[in-house]
């Protein structure tokens, strides 16, 4: 549910296209953990931001651990557009057996709003998915509600990732030595 939450409101949840405005948040790969506040349980997650050129983008989540006391789903993709503005659509997608449906959206401020409908193959109602996606960092929260239709939630945690920073160049690093070496002389 996270995961294809977080894809569709992540997926929506960000590029460079052709008279667009950026996204809040930038391309690459994300690294940090989901946490169930209600059963305690966590785990690792991943997520990789692409450009698809065209105002077209692309979420991969992976979400590892007990995913909705299921176990360790596989790896979810979700692409979207992204606006002249900077907004992210991410369209309802086909269903999948662990995250449902989900949609959403990552505002030119920021914020995320996304839905997970069925998920868990229909034991939880919704996954409701709200926070911030701004610069290299991903903040948000969600709420799981069950499919028994109660107005209390059955669950609440976060989902927090931040972006790798590339690492640096060799040559580059190499360079600067041989600069320092040079003056040295």
């Amino acid at each position: 549910m996270q995961t294809k939450m977080l894809a569709s409101v992540v997926g929506a949840t960000l590029f460079t296209a052709t008279a667009s405005a950026a996204p809040s948040f930038e391309f690459g790969e994300y690294e940090g953990s989901w946490f169930n506040e209600t059963f305690m349980s966590t785990g690792a997650a991943t997520m990789t931001i692409e450009d698809l050129g065209s105002g077209g983008i692309r979420f991969t989540i992976d979400l590892d651990g007990g995913v909705f006391g299921q176990g360790d789903p596989d790896p979810i993709s979700i692409d979207g557009t992204v606006d002249a503005s900077g907004l992210v659509v991410i369209p309802e997608g086909a269903p999948d057996p662990v995250f449902g449906t989900g949609s959403g959206t990552i505002s030119a401020a920021g914020d995320v709003d996304g839905l997970l409908a069925n998920a868990a193959g229909g034991v939880f109602s919704q996954v409701v998915l709200t926070g911030t996606a701004i610069g290299g960092e991903f903040r948000t929260r969600y709420t799981i509600f069950d499919a028994a239709g109660a107005s209390a939630p059955f669950a609440t945690g976060t989902l927090n990732m931040d972006l790798v920073p590339a690492p640096a160049s060799g040559l580059l690093m190499l360079g600067g030595v041989s600069a320092i070496a040079r003056r040295r002389r």
